[in-house]
């Protein structure tokens, strides 16, 4: 039903998986997931790449990476800075988004205005919408969380429900988008580029 229904919302195609052993904790413990697996079709599904069911039956929807804590050190503070980052590990987003805030204060207001930008966009829609971090061995990766209750019985109310929740990742998306683009264009004029 929810692979059926992304694909209507969205327009492209999803496919049901099975979720590999190793990559079980990043989908809450699921066997299955449904992933926007197109790569011409990024477009139509980067805010809505991924969705599943946790066992609290919630559904849970997730963009594409916005980016990453390497990605963004590197960027602002150079391959120096780089090197610590990538020792704080990522196992708990929390603590490294703390961390990072501390050393790092650029880094730390563009996760505050990510998140800002996440309560505005949930308020609107009425959609739970949250930044979660997805680590490896010396990145976290950062991505756009939706999730909401199964509460109706029928698939027409489940589909609007759905459609509710996608609506609201790509709002939030774009407005990150544009933030990103600010962000980018502010780094340009101060190097001279």
């Amino acid at each position: 039903m929810i692979r059926d229904a992304m694909s209507k919302i969205t327009g492209a195609k999803y496919e049901i998986r099975d979720v590999l052993p190793k990559f079980r904790s990043r989908f809450y413990d699921q066997v299955w997931y449904v992933l926007a697996s197109q790569l011409e079709q990024t477009k139509l599904t980067a805010f809505a790449h991924t969705a599943w069911e946790d066992p609290n039956r919630h559904v849970n929807l997730q963009s594409m990476s916005i980016g990453s804590t390497t990605e963004w050190t590197e960027y602002l503070y150079g391959e120096e800075a780089l090197d610590a980052v990538m020792k704080l590990g990522s196992e708990d987003f929390q603590t490294v988004k703390k961390e990072l805030s501390k050393r790092y204060p650029k880094i730390g207001k563009r996760l505050d205005k990510i998140e800002g930008i996440l309560t505005d966009v949930s308020s609107k829609h009425r959609v739970g919408l949250y930044l979660r971090g997805v680590g490896g061995d010396e990145s976290t990766a950062l991505f756009i969380e939706a999730r909401f209750e199964i509460r109706v019985s029928n698939s027409a109310d489940f589909e609007k429900a759905l459609k509710q929740a996608v609506l609201a990742l790509k709002d939030a998306w774009d407005r990150i988008a544009n933030a990103k683009a600010g962000w980018l264009k502010k780094v340009q004029l101060n190097s001279g580029l």
